[in-house]
């Protein structure tokens, strides 16, 4: 059983009455009105109590301290009152301190208008009722109870009728109009959309961002042999390549309001079988909606070809001519070395380069230091080439 889940409906409900005020708790049980009465006392400057008759739970009472009417637009200090009967809240009471019934009035004529019918100020769905009166001490009174059209006066009883019969219908139309949404949109959510489809920029982006950071990744990553390796085990010129297929899914568990991701791969070709570099290099998948409703994802790359060289070349340049000694790189790092060792000034160079080609992008970076005419004493004075 998903608890999160029912714990959101419960709060959408309790403040699903809280917005109708009190008049929603006429008729409802004790539990309920405590449950609010608890709210109350947490949440505002209020303060509970609760009388007994005979041994049997009577009253429920809040007191609220200067409490402001955001709907009414006053300020007071009142009791509300809840009368309970067999363990149902039969009417309420609102008691209040230093506010006349014809200072109440005005505010409740203003606030009700077409909802104030003889001497009741009728709720939105007409299915309760208020009157003003005065306590005591001549303060005044409001007094909440549930409409009994039969004991209205025959004046007002077909209009609170026709007025009751409309708000159920609104209310069975409103009803079925979420129960056609929720139907709706468990339709959406029973399926997986293909990112690609729904979202093409997202999609992009994400692929943008995994060939980048496998570039970064790769020309930083310090797991690969150093240069000495390079020029010595491997004659000058190291390479790791991989070929991976990738399916990523970001998806909600069932029944769950939290998404996870559930990251499948494969290798075509090369090393890595523990996928370590595409795990650490691939970006969250990002989130999509269709028609409002943030959905389950998929994307799929069927081929994500990488590969990483590091490796030493010596080359020659006289009059803008370049010619490599020794071992020659492949063609794509030939043409990178050529173009940049071009501008050097007559001599012989050693270059140290990294070069990296993921999913047709590429990247070289690469120092020199240039040779002494005499000797083997190299001349320092490296620079970073970035293409």
């Amino acid at each position: 059983m998903n608890y999160q889940k029912l714990g959101l409906i419960f709060i959408v409900l309790f403040v699903t009455f809280l917005a109708q005020g009190q008049d929603s708790y006429v008729g409802k049980s004790l539990s309920e009105v405590k449950s609010y009465t608890n709210y109350e006392e947490e949440q505002s400057d209020c303060l509970s109590e609760t009388k007994y008759k005979d041994g049997i739970l009577s009253q429920v009472e809040l007191l609220y301290l200067k409490k402001e009417d955001d709907w009414l637009g006053f300020t007071s200090t009142y009791y509300v009152i809840f009368y309970i009967k067999n363990d149902i809240c039969t009417h309420i009471e609102i008691d209040y301190t230093n506010m006349s019934k014809e200072k109440l009035k005005e505010y409740y004529d203003k606030g009700y208008k077409e909802r104030h019918l003889s001497k009741y100020y009728f709720s939105n769905d007409y299915k309760t009722y208020r009157t003003l009166s005065e306590n005591v001490f001549g303060d005044a009174l409001v007094t909440i109870k549930r409409t009994e059209v039969n004991k209205l006066p025959t004046s007002i009883r077909t209009k609170v009728t026709n007025k009751i019969k409309e708000s159920e219908e609104k209310a069975l139309k409103e009803k079925e109009q979420r129960e056609a949404e929720k139907k709706a949109k468990e339709a959406i959510l029973s399926k997986v959309y293909n990112l690609k489809d729904i979202a093409p920029e997202k999609y992009d982006a994400f692929v943008e961002e995994l060939k980048n950071n496998f570039i970064e990744g790769l020309l930083k990553s310090n797991q690969f042999p150093s240069w000495n390796e390079v020029e010595n085990k491997y004659k000058s010129s190291y390479t790791y390549q991989n070929v991976y297929g990738a399916h990523y899914q970001r998806k909600r568990e069932d029944g769950n309001y939290y998404f996870t991701e559930d990251n499948h791969f494969t290798l075509i070709s090369g090393e890595n079988k523990s996928f370590g570099l595409i795990k650490a290099f691939s970006p969250k998948v990002p989130s999509a909606k269709v028609k409002g409703v943030e959905v389950d994802t998929e994307l799929k790359i069927e081929k994500f070809p990488m590969s990483y060289t590091k490796g030493v070349a010596v080359v020659t340049v006289k009059n803008g001519n370049v010619s490599f000694v020794g071992n020659v790189p492949n063609d794509e790092i030939k043409e990178f070395i050529m173009e940049k060792a071009k501008s050097f000034s007559k001599g012989r160079y050693k270059i140290k380069y990294k070069y990296v080609k993921v999913m047709g992008e590429t990247r070289f970076i690469s120092t020199e230091e240039k040779i002494a005419s005499t000797g083997s004493k190299l001349l320092k004075g490296a620079v970073n080439i970035v293409y």
